[in-house]
């Protein structure tokens, strides 16, 4: 068995593992870039000394001023986009430590917590028990059963009425010449048929009888409306008795002393709550640095950019390639020392790009892979799944999970399926005794309709037998009989 903190703790370290990692590849790629622009810079000097070995005075001077103005120029744009680089490093080197501090004070406050909901859940269960034998309670409870029962019966009755309305009402609203009638109001003091309409609207009705099909019809209709109306009234009742059972419970809570355990578990859950918040702000604000170092160092800055382009741009110009064309075809020993240089040089940087491009993709997977986990890990919180009643059946279920996460073949929404599908919680005293989490009147059916087989109560531990849907037990089944069966119809 997995309980829900060792989840959570499961959860937690693969986010930092990939934390690291991400660490260890953009220090990769730091160190990797930085090397790109210093061989940049020594493949400019190498050319410098070439141009020096081959070229004229005149033209020595000019390159040579040329590359060492670039070189300059570029080394300075190299040097700010290190400096923002060593900041951002900074902030997120703080914000982790912060995180860690945010991460133990959590788990201190979540041990708290459980702790405070294992001495809640002892003090209620001793309540419960002592607090059902009371005669107050059995009164109150009495009530409020009797009213469920009477709204249950008045639902059931008004919907065998409404469904007779349904049935026999189609023959009636099928027939035209009816509904013609009907609709005009012929037969009450509303019709203001006149002259000839008036005739023929009487011939009409003796045709389809439509005097005696209209009571009926209206008898159709109207009981429904007044049954209907009973169910709320009954309602009203029930929450009446919902709102008595709720005053009992709470001045039997507060003279036992169970309100400040309740308080405590209260205020127990909101530290760890506010924890949960303020780790989800450095989370986020730890992302925003990762999202701007991960520009940096990929080259996409504008500062490393146009360091990389100007030396680039130099390196392309027409008068090197022809210098460096003269220098193979005529080398001599200094010279073609040189151009060996440069293309060595050039072989190192094809390999580190390749390198960094490799480790450039596997950072984008990795911020992919840890906003996945930050997401589930929200959700997990945000449930309550780390609490101590929570666990899981199968040990291995998070290890498979997180793996398939990692490995790209799970998204943040089927993994989190996963874990609602998997998450069980273990039995406390019941948190829904008398009259917590009642249901409230509403205009659908409150119950399910027909009598009960073995007495029961939504209330649940009543001494009748029968649990409901607080106390557990079997639900009410069977149809029962009676009801109004309305008249009418062709």
């Amino acid at each position: 068995m997995l309980s829900g903190r060792d989840a959570l703790n499961s959860i937690d370290r693969a986010i930092a593992d990939i934390r690291e990692d991400q660490e260890k590849m953009s220090a990769r790629i730091r160190k990797a870039t930085d090397s790109v622009a210093r061989l940049r810079t020594a493949e400019a000097g190498e050319f410098g000394k070439l141009a020096q070995v081959r070229l004229d005075v005149i033209r020595r001077g000019e390159v040579g001023d040329r590359l060492s103005a670039t070189e300059r120029r570029a080394a300075d744009l190299i040097k700010g986009h290190n400096a923002d680089l060593d900041r951002i490093e900074n902030e997120i080197a703080k914000g982790e430590a912060e995180r860690q501090k945010l991460t133990a004070d959590r788990e201190k406050a979540a041990d708290a917590a459980d702790a405070a909901q294992t001495t809640y859940d002892a003090e209620l269960a001793k309540f419960q028990a002592a607090f059902r034998k009371t005669e107050t309670y059995k009164t109150a409870f009495a009530v409020a059963e009797e009213a469920e029962r009477v709204v249950a019966e008045a639902e059931r009755k008004a919907q065998l009425a409404n469904d007779d309305r349904a049935e026999k009402g189609q023959p009636y609203e099928a027939d035209p010449l009816f509904m013609y009638l009907w609709e005009r109001k012929f037969g009450t003091k509303d019709y203001i048929g006149r002259g000839l309409t008036r005739l023929l609207d009487r011939w009409v009705a003796g045709i389809v009888r439509y005097i005696d099909a209209a009571a009926n019809y209206r008898m159709l209709l109207e009981i429904p409306k007044r049954l209907n109306e009973h169910v709320a009234g009954q309602r009203a009742k029930l929450e009446a008795a919902r709102e008595a059972l709720k005053h009992v419970e709470d001045e039997a809570r507060g003279n036992d002393g169970l309100a400040k355990f309740e308080k405590a578990l209260v205020d127990a859950n909101a530290k760890v709550a506010a924890l949960d918040g303020r780790i989800a702000e450095e989370s986020a604000r730890r992302n925003a640095l990762e999202a701007e170092r991960g520009q940096l160092v990929r080259g996409d800055d504008g500062a490393y950019r146009e360091a990389v382009e100007l030396l680039g741009f130099e390196l392309s110009r027409q008068d090197l390639r022809a210098l460096l064309r003269e220098a193979m075809l005529t080398a001599t020993k200094e010279d073609e020392q040189i151009v060996e240089r440069i293309d060595n040089i050039r072989d190192d940087i094809g390999d580190i790009e390749e390198d960094v491009e490799r480790d450039r993709e596997g950072l984008k997977n990795l911020d992919s892979r840890r906003a996945e986990l930050e997401a589930v890990r929200q959700r997990y919180v945000g449930s309550s799944f780390d609490d101590v009643s929570s666990y899981f059946d199968n040990d291995n279920l998070l290890k498979d999970l997180l793996i398939g996460v990692l490995h790209g073949v799970l998204t943040s929404g089927g993994m989190w399926r996963e874990i609602e599908r998997a998450h069980k919680r273990s039995t406390r005293a019941n948190p829904d005794f008398g009259w917590r989490n009642f249901p409230s009147p509403r205009s659908g059916p409150i119950f399910t309709p027909g009598r009960r087989s073995g007495g029961g109560s939504i209330f649940g531990g009543g001494s009748r037998g029968g649990g409901g849907i607080f106390g557990g037990g079997s639900r009410r089944g069977g149809t029962g009989g009676g009801g109004f069966r309305t008249g009418g119809g062709f």
